[in-house]
């Protein structure tokens, strides 16, 4: 199944096929600021790597000024963060020192609620480097079903980021008012009470009374994550999946689509879906390619333009279907 997309110029629609305006896209120059950042080719050694968190530490420290991800704020072109690996992995461990702070059990269950962007990846990195269990939510979901999955995985954190407005005043009923949640800088405007209560990820990043912790040593056989089902047939259920399973699978898909930090992605479907964890942050941590985010979906056309992808994930009626396209 094609999908496409409607443009309207004056008084006639014109339908363009998302697979065109990938190619289209794709076979363009890239812009200064593309030719100034992440063309370069990089590599690590992958000798001593058993985890993505590993490969992720390697990334890091061996290029710590190369331009990893680009989050459109919403506004206009120009309104956007780029985030090196350094800057990365400095705010990560920021909130893994944070997360540590909190007294958790090793292993614990945090929540991370939210659409695409470059702190999801960033929040999902510190729960793991600092001992602890994601548990991906949809960022469409009902309350009660917010509400099952907290319960069911017993999450003791939530991380809240960008969301729609209608979704989250759906969703956020779901919420314990107990539960301790973290919002990113996209996150929806809240209400007095909660803008009281929630801890907002900025503030935590210009706190400078905690020690940053060394982050926690993770072995291939412990608990990565735990991905739910969307509920859409019942309740909704959870795959846990050690760090094992997720390294081998992004070596896997490397392999396959020969991934090289030239590379870059369009995340675009939801990464508390299966398939679009590994290709959208994975295959990143493993490889090194660029991760481009979409503003929303009015902004679709232009999100593509700037991240110029050599791949991107679509949905259709049959399940998920990669693109793969040469520039």
């Amino acid at each position: 199944m094609e999908f496409s997309l409607i443009f309207n110029k004056g008084s006639k629609n014109f339908k363009v096929s998302y697979s065109k305006i990938i190619v289209r896209v794709t076979k363009m120059a890239l812009t200064k600021k593309q030719k100034k950042y992440g063309t370069s080719e990089c590599t690590i050694d992958y000798t001593s790597c058993k985890t993505l968190i590993d490969t992720f530490e390697e990334w890091c420290s061996k290029y710590p000024n190369e331009i990893w991800m680009c989050q459109p704020m919403g506004g206009g072109e120009l309104n956007k963060v780029f985030h090196t690996y350094g800057e990365a992995r400095t705010e990560v461990i920021k909130i893994a020192t944070y997360i540590a702070s909190l007294g958790l059990e090793p292993g614990s269950r945090i929540a991370l609620m939210s659409k695409n962007c470059s702190w999801w990846i960033l929040a999902d990195l510190a729960i793991v480097m600092s001992g602890h269990v994601t548990v991906p939510i949809y960022p469409t979901l009902t309350g009660g079903t917010v509400e099952y999955i907290l319960e069911h995985s017993g999450s003791q954190l939530c991380f809240v980021g960008k969301l729609d407005k209608n979704p989250w005043n759906e969703m956020k009923n779901g919420l314990p008012a107990s539960l301790p949640v973290v919002t990113f800088p996209l996150c929806p405007d809240l209400d007095g009470e909660a803008k009281e209560k929630y801890v907002a990820w900025d503030s935590i990043l210009a706190d400078t009374t905690r020690t940053a912790i060394t982050p926690v040593q993770r072995s291939p056989e412990e608990m990565a994550t735990i991905i739910y089902t969307s509920g859409s047939t019942g309740k909704a259920k959870g795959v846990m999946h050690d760090f094992q399973t997720m390294f081998v699978t992004t070596k896997g898909f490397c392999d396959a689509i020969n991934v090289t930090s030239h590379d870059r992605y369009m995340s675009y479907l939801p990464l508390a879906h299966g398939m679009e964890r590994w290709l959208g942050e994975c295959v990143s941590l493993y490889g090194g390619n660029k991760v481009y985010f979409a503003d929303s979906l009015a902004t679709f056309v232009q999100d593509l333009n700037r991240a110029r992808p050599r791949s991107l994930c679509l949905s259709h009626d049959s399940g998920p279907s990669f693109k793969r396209v040469s520039s």
